[in-house]
């Protein structure tokens, strides 16, 4: 049954840019974004390796272009590695560790706006071990989320009753935000 109006068109969508001097969570972020645009925007699969080309800043496509033979010509899945070898500034783990577990709540600052900062620091730490009895690689990123989450938090008395909840190593990060948000 149609109304006969107009369907209304979505606003286009921008394209995600990025640049030189790009940190981990950054590159993250850019490739989350990538992602979504290409599958908002229904690219074929001749044209990604020129959008996403057309993602660099000035000085990144300067950089694609003198230095690697036959950037323009890369395939997508190339082209995002080699982005990424240009434009993330190379850290140690052990540092992006340590910058981790320094994070602390800002005065003022949601507890889900922290939780999302420690989240975005934890997810390029490599926090995985592998399994003596499997064999397989384990990830521990959601309790070092956690772990710093309650940490790093501003007001030392919610800090207190968090670390007296009796079921504190069975609750996930979500209920804990909520008991926390109750809390302030």
């Amino acid at each position: 049954v149609s109304s006969g109006a107009p369907k209304v068109r979505a606003p286009p969508i921008d394209r995600p840019a990025i640049g030189t001097e790009a940190s981990e969570e950054g590159w993250s972020n850019f490739a989350d974004l990538w992602n979504q645009f290409k599958n908002i925007t229904g690219l074929e699969a001749t044209e990604t390796a020129a959008q996403l080309f057309q993602c660099c800043d000035q000085e990144l496509s300067k950089l694609l272009i003198n230095s690697v033979d036959g950037a323009l010509e890369k395939s997508e899945a190339d082209l995002l590695t080699v982005m990424k070898e240009l434009s993330v500034i190379k850290v140690a783990k052990s540092v992006r560790r340590s910058d981790l577990l320094s994070l602390t709540q800002g005065q003022g600052e949601s507890t889900k706006c922290f939780m999302a900062r420690v989240r975005s620091k934890a997810m390029t730490c490599g926090h995985t071990i592998k399994c003596q009895g499997c064999a397989r690689d384990v990830d521990y990123t959601r309790e070092m989320v956690k772990d710093v989450l309650i940490h790093g938090l501003y007001d030392s008395d919610i800090k207190q009753d968090v670390l007296g909840l009796s079921d504190l190593d069975s609750r996930d990060v979500p209920n804990l935000i909520t008991y926390i948000e109750a809390k302030e």
